[in-house]
């Protein structure tokens, strides 16, 4: 019978889907103000060509400078309003995930007579207020946006430089179909914005939670989802259980470890003899569910040894797929806790 840690993280896993779905709205969301920014910019840098012929290339540089200034703070409008955007969501995730991972573990503990420590609101607040990377979405949007028109302003640059016609250079950066350079880099940071904040926030709640509840939890297994985006890096700790000692926060890494991310921690509750309880008071079916055992599931190098040649080849590549297959090297030694190794740094290792 599945004890009640594998039961945690059955649900969790199901979690994971709904705040993908989250993060898609939230991400809808956060790029909206930039859509409509865009034809402001679309007018302004267009403005820029009846400045074109019949000036110094000096006057046109000082004129591109004074447009970008103006496009910047365009942005930065459309920054201030996909912030407010998102930490609203934010707020939301943090007080939603408060009382799903509460009601998630009660569902369990109640069976025999324990009842959860709720989050208290104040450290919602705190990691609300203490974002991933120490950096508020604000300061990481205007971040993207100096990126932007650094992106810009070298393009057309060169376009003044090389006498291209400044429309055709700036249609490259920003269109209405948004698929310029400056509008595919703005979009994927926005993307990769939510949903590392999203998971962040989502993450430390449950980590607050089951520091509240050392009590009954006495540790944490690292859940990495079993599919092909899944980095070497998460693969290699899945299923690593991460105790508490002495009362101390687990040692296990902050979630998101890079940009979308998303592993997860489940609780392992500990057995009838750990909490003290006895396993007579309760029905059989209940004993059985608390037995203390770390979630018995395949890990991901366990499972990654069952897909096929096409599917191994696809995260691989050809190399590191030659290296697994010959069994040179394993899975779990392609990566360090911090970063994926490479070809060269793999072949010294067989060395």
């Amino acid at each position: 019978m599945p004890n009640a840690s594998s039961n945690i993280r059955d649900r969790l896993l199901i979690r994971q889907h709904y705040l993908a779905r989250l993060e898609n709205g939230a991400i809808r969301d956060l790029v909206a103000p930039y859509i409509t920014a865009r034809n402001e910019i679309i007018t302004r840098l267009a403005a820029l060509e009846q400045f074109g012929t019949g000036h110094t290339r000096e006057w046109q540089m000082a004129r591109l400078s004074a447009q970008l200034a103006e496009i910047e703070q365009v942005l930065n409008v459309a920054a201030a309003a996909a912030s407010s955007s998102l930490e609203d969501v934010m707020v939301n995730v943090a007080t939603v995930e408060g009382q799903f991972q509460t009601s998630l573990l009660n569902s369990q503990l109640k069976k025999i007579r324990i009842n959860v420590i709720f989050l208290p609101y104040k450290h919602i607040d705190y990691v609300i207020a203490n974002p991933l990377l120490g950096e508020s979405v604000g300061e990481r949007l205007l971040w993207t946006n100096r990126e932007a028109i650094r992106l810009i302003k070298q393009a057309l640059t060169q376009s003044v430089i090389s006498g291209e016609d400044m429309n055709r250079a700036a249609r490259r950066l920003v269109n209405a179909a948004g698929t310029g350079d400056a509008d595919t880099l703005i979009r994927g940071r926005a993307s990769m914005i939510a949903r590392s904040e999203l998971q962040y926030v989502s993450n430390q709640v449950a980590r607050s939670i089951y520091n509240e509840n050392q009590d009954v939890i006495k540790g944490v297994s690292y859940t990495a989802t079993l599919d092909n985006r899944t980095c070497l890096r998460c693969a290699r700790l899945d299923g690593k259980v991460y105790r508490y000692v002495n009362g101390v926060d687990h040692q296990g890494p902050i979630l998101p470890r890079h940009p979308n991310c998303r592993c997860v921690y489940v609780p392992v509750i500990k057995s009838w003899k750990e909490l003290g309880i006895s396993a007579d008071e309760f029905p059989p079916s209940t004993r059985a569910s608390f037995n203390g055992q770390v979630p018995d599931t395949m890990t991901y190098q366990q499972w990654f040894k069952t897909q096929d040649k096409e599917f191994q080849l696809d995260v691989l590549g050809p190399k590191k797929y030659e290296m697994f297959q010959s069994k040179k090297l394993t899975l779990k030694q392609m990566a360090t806790d911090n970063k994926v190794l490479s070809i060269d740094e793999l072949e010294d290792k067989i060395l």
